[in-house]
């Protein structure tokens, strides 16, 4: 006998941690300012974030969106077997192309670079215009996002950071001032490593800190070796990559 549509919801739906803090945010929203009418999962992959979304009860609905026509296949047919076929929604569409402004509430955007991420904030400024809160998971490149966040009068009201299969990740939650008070803007540090993570106590992002510290001197006293233009170039911006990575080690000491 087949499954019912809301046994299939009883499989597991595989989560990284990535996802999971992902989630976390997104409860935290849920538990301040009740259940989510509607989140964009941008890039949606294989869809288990938009899965979990609904099933956690973080969401109504979600509208689960990819630019390539083999995940969103992808991504189609898991939402059918889990069985989440009437509250996630499937969209070919490049970054919010396909969405009205004000549809979503809350967008998440994970798994691409940061200045793709950029790209596809600025090419959907209308959202952003509107309103819309933001989940961001950078691969690399955060101080691009963090940088038109900013532009765009954007808060950053947490961030999370952790490590997975031996690589470090980004994750940031931002939403609108509606207000009309001039916000602090954020400093070289604060862009670069993050105003909520400085502020935190998160010993993966202190052991971030004190690796690329190592790898900085390490490849500055190879530099050292050399009496080349380009070398002295790269020892010059090596010193003051330091200097901002000092600051950002030493933040809550004054």
């Amino acid at each position: 006998m087949p499954m019912t549509n809301m046994q299939n919801r009883d499989k597991k739906i595989p989560l990284s941690n990535r996802m999971q803090s992902i989630l976390a945010m997104l409860q935290q929203e849920k538990l301040s300012h009740g259940k989510i009418p509607c989140v964009a999962d941008i890039g949606c992959d294989h869809a288990f974030v938009s899965m979990a979304c609904v099933r956690d009860g973080l969401a109504e609905r979600v509208i689960a969106m990819d630019v390539r026509k083999g995940p969103l296949s992808i991504a189609q047919t898991h939402i059918q077997e889990y069985g989440f076929a009437k509250s996630v929604e499937t969209r070919l569409s490049n970054g919010f192309e396909a969405m009205e402004p004000g549809e979503a509430t809350w967008a998440v955007l994970a798994g691409m670079g940061g200045e793709l991420m950029k790209t596809i904030l600025q090419n959907g400024k209308a959202h952003l215009d509107a309103g819309i809160g933001l989940i961001l998971q950078p691969q690399s490149e955060p101080q691009a996002v963090r940088s038109y966040l900013q532009e765009e009068r954007y808060i950053i009201i947490d961030e999370d950071f952790l490590q997975e299969d031996g690589k470090f990740y980004t994750i940031i939650k931002a939403i609108k001032n509606t207000g009309t008070k001039k916000l602090p803007q954020m400093d070289n540090v604060e862009l670069k490593y993050g105003p909520v993570l400085l502020r935190k106590e998160n010993p993966v992002f202190q052991e971030y800190l004190m690796e690329e510290q190592h790898k900085m001197q390490e490849l500055q006293n190879r530099l050292s070796l050399q009496d080349t233009v380009s070398s002295k170039r790269r020892r010059k911006e090596l010193e003051e990559e330091l200097l901002l990575l000092a600051r950002a080690m030493t933040w809550n000491h004054g």
